[in-house]
């Protein structure tokens, strides 16, 4: 299969599009900065939308999308809201547009943050309520894909991926083992739930719903943790020095605008193990 993945110069898009070529499949990219040296790719400015993707990428032999180009920095939405909605909700409709026209199928990558985080365990039924512009701009743009009909949208929450490039942040997974590497002791939160995966689960996800013509919403997701009790199992898994301490979710201007109890649940897929998740990270990781 051919796929199309923006923002293939982020830690998950960057992740897929080498899941995907590892299984013999084409990989095209797009990017906006950063050039792709990996894999074919076209530079897209999401900031300059309406028919920029479907004039750039018209002739682009194509099986499906997965658009994972996105703002992704919670405090960089809320300050710059406007950025926000242009890159995270016009840009996916115009994604979604392009799609449209050439008949495929389209998976846009969603948050847990939809959410209030009031209560956790939602499924795919619950009700949204978003407490910062980057989980509205997302919402948003969840709504076009909807309203496709070849249209999946993921919901989930990363911990930690395989590959990675110098210019990405760190993920969870690479903070704490940092951490422990330079014996510097880190804070997480024992009272804020996730429920996290990482991108090999994803592609896994994908590829299934892809081949079966499974369009719509689901929840990709592990069991209930907190965050602490997660970089608990991190050091066990990756035998690390401990270093991770507990401490309480506070109430401030961080906590406005994330969820505190933002665990997921599936009426669809069944959930993931995370200390499998994490097994199959570590020894993911030895190979490359």
């Amino acid at each position: 299969m051919n796929v199309l993945i923006t923002g293939i110069m982020g830690q998950v898009g960057f992740n897929l599009a080498n899941f995907f070529s590892e299984q013999s499949h084409n990989v095209i990219g797009t990017y906006n900065q950063q050039v792709c040296l990996n894999f074919p790719s076209h530079k897209i400015d999401l900031n300059k939308l309406t028919d920029t993707p479907r004039n750039s990428l018209k002739d682009i032999d194509v099986d499906f999308i997965i658009h994972c180009a996105a703002i992704t920095d919670v405090n960089l939405a809320q300050k710059k809201p406007n950025l926000s909605y242009k890159i995270n909700t016009d840009a996916t409709q115009a994604i979604v547009s392009f799609a449209k026209s050439k008949n495929i199928p389209i998976v846009y990558l969603s948050t847990d943050f939809v959410f209030n985080g009031f209560s956790g365990n939602y499924t795919e039924n619950s009700p949204t309520e978003a407490l910062s512009h980057y989980a509205l701009s997302k919402l948003y743009g969840e709504s076009f894909v909807k309203s496709y009909q070849k249209g999946i949208i993921l919901r989930f929450t990363p911990i930690g991926h395989v590959n990675s490039l110098n210019h990405q942040g760190h993920s969870l997974l690479d903070w704490i083992i940092q951490s422990a590497l330079h014996q510097q002791k880190i804070q997480l939160f024992r009272d804020k739930t996730f429920s996290p995966i990482s991108s090999y689960e994803i592609f896994q996800t994908i590829l299934k719903l892809i081949k079966n013509q499974q369009y719509g919403l689901y929840h990709l997701a592990s069991q209930e943790n907190s965050i602490y009790s997660a970089g608990k199992l991190i050091q066990e898994v990756f035998q690390l020095k401990p270093t991770v301490e507990p401490s309480i979710f506070p109430q401030n201007d961080y906590s406005k605008i994330r969820p505190k109890y933002s665990h997921l649940n599936s009426k669809y897929l069944p959930l993931f193990d995370l200390k499998t998740i994490l097994k199959n990270l570590k020894s993911q990781r030895a190979l490359k």
